[in-house]
């Protein structure tokens, strides 16, 4: 049980404060969805579970883990313009959620104007980020077409090798985030520059890795499984589907880094304090 800290405190603060963060996920969702590759995914998941592994190409393997839509220039615009609608609001988010559990309370005074600050360093967090999710489409991608011309003769056999790869590089992506999560609540919080936040997160984490990085994968797979199994049910049903799970892992990620920073800093939660107990501000 004290493995799932993060995502039992994490899940208790979302459903508890829902209310006041659910509109901060709509739009970012929304845009998400509407750049979202429904054709190729499905395309893809489609040969995979029917054994024609090796009919897949470089553009399969990288459309149907891309963030970003190439299948249109349109959508590729609108996934551009997704990621810094969601870096726009997630620094929004974070700064209210901060706020609260700093102070216990959840106004939206000075909370814009903190936008200056929260901005740029959300950016930067999430391009960083970003750049670790791409470097892994693209080790997957390399590692199915690798696989495909290697075992073009052996059907199981790229199945188990590209199964096992994508395990490998699905931890190392998600170890990379997890040493990398506080970061920006960090920078926010403490004032650091940005290196200094960087290592002063990296320490926060050093002994914490596991905690951590279960938080980041068990909602990534189940995450994933949930899309595959409803992609089956074709694109109108997908859809929603896409929305939710974005709107999901948009607001768990926000509250993820203010309670795991709160939490290894040990700085006292004002926002878990009766109210007559709370700091007068």
């Amino acid at each position: 049980m004290k493995r799932m800290k993060y995502i039992v405190k994490t899940l208790k603060y979302m459903f508890k404060n829902l209310w006041c963060i659910i509109l901060l996920g709509l739009l970012p969702a929304f845009v998400y969805a509407g750049a979202f590759d429904f054709i190729r995914y499905e395309e893809f998941l489609s040969e995979f579970f029917t054994g024609k592994l090796l009919e897949c190409t470089f553009s399969d393997f990288f459309c149907a883990f891309s963030a970003i839509n190439v299948s249109q220039w349109y959508l590729a615009i609108l996934s551009v313009i997704g990621f810094f609608v969601s870096c726009l609001f997630m620094a929004v988010m974070i700064a209210l959620i901060e706020k609260h559990m700093r102070i216990g309370k959840r106004t939206l005074n000075g909370i814009f104007s903190k936008l200056n600050d929260n901005i740029v360093a959300t950016v930067v967090v999430a391009f960083f980020s970003g750049i670790v999710y791409f470097v892994w489409i693209f080790a997957v991608s390399l590692a199915g077409v690798g696989c495909v011309a290697i075992f073009q003769n052996s059907a199981v056999a790229a199945y188990i090798f590209f199964v096992l790869l994508l395990i490998l590089f699905t931890y190392l992506m998600l170890y990379t985030i997890s040493r990398i999560l506080l970061w920006l609540p960090c920078q926010l919080i403490t004032g650091f520059r940005m290196f200094e936040s960087l290592t002063y997160a990296a320490h926060l984490v050093e002994t914490k890795k596991n905690p951590m990085l279960l938080a980041l994968v068990l909602p990534y797979v189940i995450g994933n499984v949930v899309l595959g199994v409803c992609a089956l049910g074709g694109t109108i049903t997908l859809a929603p589907v896409v929305f939710f799970i974005y709107l999901f892992f948009f607001l768990y990620l926000g509250v993820l880094m203010e309670v795991a920073y709160f939490e290894e800093a040990q700085m006292e939660r004002e926002d878990l304090k009766p109210a007559y107990k709370r700091r007068r501000v």
